[in-house]
């Protein structure tokens, strides 16, 4: 799978120097992101419609009891996922892979097409860095069985790129002036 290159793309972490980096690293190879930290008054008020990928930390908050971690990133989840959203794949950077069957549960409403539990410096490059081509290579590897979800992508990256040239095309009928 090709990550989304059209803005499709959520970061959910409530360590800005740990999310940071991994937006950075996705911004500098052409891929759009949003980024929320997981508090409730920053988050849309309606939910973002067809995402893609989601990395998620799953404790979201140094001080969340172990009790309320399922129920408070769930909460933040249906704030940025709608029912309606369509195939997404959620990449759990976690070392509580304890809490993904609850949350699969919780989501039973928008279940992600697939949930992949990665630890972040699975993914860096010897520098620290987040390296692209290590994550793009584990999300392609735990989607091997949803071929139509690969291909779905893609064409959606294709139809973003042809619409982007249409409008330019269009664009380039007209003059730029004040009107």
């Amino acid at each position: 799978m090709s990550i989304q290159e059209n803005g499709r793309v959520v970061i959910i972490d409530d360590e800005i120097e740990e999310g940071l980096p991994l937006m950075q690293a996705l911004i500098r190879n052409r891929i759009p992101v949003f980024y929320f930290t997981g508090n409730l008054d920053d988050l849309p008020t309606k939910p973002i419609e067809e995402t893609r990928l989601v990395f998620l930390d799953i404790v979201l908050g140094a001080n969340i009891k172990p009790k309320n971690v399922i129920s408070t990133v769930v909460n933040v989840l249906k704030k940025i996922i709608g029912v309606k959203n369509g195939p997404y794949l959620i990449v759990a950077w976690t070392k509580h892979e304890e809490y993904i069957e609850e949350i699969k549960k919780a989501l039973k409403d928008r279940p992600p097409i697939c949930f992949l539990n990665l630890e972040k410096n699975e993914c860096k490059d010897s520098a620290g860095a987040y390296d692209i081509n290590k994550i793009q290579n584990k999300i392609k590897e735990a989607l091997r069985k949803s071929k139509s979800f690969q291909i779905l992508t893609i064409w959606e990256n294709h139809v973003h790129k042809s619409a982007g040239e249409i409008v330019k095309d269009f664009s380039s009928f007209f003059k730029v002036d004040d009107e």
